[in-house]
């Protein structure tokens, strides 16, 4: 696949729409502008991964890794602003997300799942996304576009069987989730050729064969197809509201960060479209200047879900995913190569009689998930002890485990 970003010193003076971030968002409203005959630019701060370029081993995932946080009230950053994970940690709650053109979708699992009907029926969601008739639809765009597919029944690997003995213990059926994934050659609805799958197991550390289908290969591409155009390393920091109408989009080079000058460029554009993540698009709204500042600062957020009331003996039971077993011990596969597609099996537990979260019948699904290549070999021999406090065994079902 050819690259799709353009040389940052491209970048025109005025667009009709600036799209801030390339993930699930920002790739959409991208695609869905630029097929409207509109001038686009995406600005995306991470940098462009090909089939190919991502990390094949520790040392080289080492490089891609970003860590900021607080210490002390005082705020650190460690690693590249550009590596590809970005971790931020925080006091109890820890998030990685994706820095590259594409987004988290670079190196997350691809499972192509809808929400289950109970999690709009929260009143902590606005009355405009739990009554918009159109999700169904939007629903089906999507799978139009990504195109996912199972796991094949001729691939029968043991830690599907494993997680089958898993759910049987709890009466629960295993069924083969939908993944972003090309298990035969393919040319995507983006028109971008994809070779098959090779099940080398490297979905979540950043796919080198081309047979994932990310942001960056689907939507993204179908942009640049209609004319858009696409920049990284632009870390947008502020968006001003202009007097004339419009707006303008501020922001610096990443590349030249840590040198004595930092170019700051600017753009203006009729549309803006700030899909920079959960944290990125926050941190953007606070500059905001002008008729919406006001609005930005009083914008509630989406209420606590109810889940988070949940007690101790659910916690518990979610995190045992199914630990009761005549073997005495839980079981969360990690296996080695020859390895399969990251996660393809699922496991939904309905709720029990009387359990309630919140006014919301409780419920979950459960999937087994895959330790890509590029971790070290003694990971999971790492993290056996913590796994123990938490009702579970970790164990290995591949020929060469702990990779």
């Amino acid at each position: 696949m050819a690259g799709l970003a353009s040389p940052i010193g491209e970048l025109r003076p005025a667009y009709d729409a600036v799209v801030v971030g390339s993930g699930y968002g920002g790739g959409v409203a991208a695609s869905r502008l630029a097929r409207m005959g509109l001038a686009v630019a995406v600005l995306e701060r991470g940098r462009e991964f090909l089939p190919g370029d991502f990390p094949r081993d520790p040392l080289a995932a080492q490089r891609e890794l970003q860590i900021s946080g607080e210490v002390l009230g005082r705020p650190y950053h460690v690693g590249a602003r550009s590596a590809l994970v970005d971790v931020r940690v925080g006091d109890d709650v820890h998030v990685v997300q994706g820095c590259g053109l594409g987004g988290t979708s670079l190196f997350n699992a691809n499972v192509c799942l809808a929400p289950d009907d109970r999690v709009f029926d929260d009143a902590a969601w606005p009355a405009g996304v739990r009554m918009d008739r159109a999700l169904l639809l939007g629903y089906a765009r999507a799978r139009g576009m990504l195109q996912p597919e199972r796991l094949p029944d001729t691939a029968n690997p043991l830690k599907i069987a494993n997680l089958e003995r898993s759910a049987a213990a709890l009466g629960a059926a295993v069924t083969r989730v939908p993944l972003h994934i090309a298990f035969e050659p393919r040319t995507n609805a983006a028109g971008v050729l994809q070779p098959a799958c090779t099940l080398c197991g490297d979905c979540m550390g950043g796919c080198n064969v081309g047979a994932k289908t990310t942001v960056h290969s689907s939507y993204l591409a179908d942009a640049v197809a209609f004319g858009a155009r696409l920049f990284t390393e632009a870390g947008v920091r502020s968006v001003e509201r202009l007097r004339q109408g419009g707006w303008r989009v501020l922001m610096t080079d990443i590349a030249a960060l840590g040198t004595r000058d930092i170019p700051v460029r600017a753009v203006t554009a009729r549309i803006v479209v700030i899909a920079a993540g959960t944290l990125g698009t926050t941190e953007i709204r606070r500059f905001y200047i002008g008729p919406f500042a006001e609005i930005a600062e009083k914008e509630d957020h989406l209420a606590a879900p109810a889940a988070e009331g949940v007690g101790d003996e659910r916690r518990r039971d979610e995190r045992r995913a199914a630990c009761e077993q005549d073997r005495g011990g839980g079981e969360v596969a990690v296996t080695g190569r020859p390895q399969q597609a990251g996660t393809f099996g699922g496991a939904r537990f309905h709720e029990r009689v009387g359990e309630r979260v919140g006014e919301q019948r409780a419920g979950r699904l459960e999937r087994q998930g895959e330790q890509p290549g590029q971790h070290p070999p003694g990971h999971p021999t790492a993290i056996m002890p913590a796994s123990k406090t938490r009702g579970c065994t970790l164990w290995a079902s591949g020929e060469r485990a702990g990779r």
